[in-house]
């Protein structure tokens, strides 16, 4: 796995989150952000997480893949 980041929250200083980052060998995204618990989610299923990001970084991350 090769993370390129392509957005991250201003107000989080040089390290941190969120942000949205691009697997260079998959094309996959991976984002990086305040979990929450799964109980919110409706049909989660073993091994995942969730987190919480605003939709400027994802707007910000998608027009970086442009």
């Amino acid at each position: 796995m090769r993370l390129r980041q392509l957005a991250k929250d201003k107000d989080s200083g040089t390290i941190g989150c969120p942000s949205v980052h691009v697997d260079e060998e998959t094309g996959d995204l991976v984002v990086q952000g305040h979990g929450i618990s799964m109980e919110h989610l409706p049909t989660p299923l073993p091994g995942e997480q969730a987190v919480r990001i605003d939709p400027a970084i994802v707007r910000a991350a998608m027009q970086a893949l442009d």
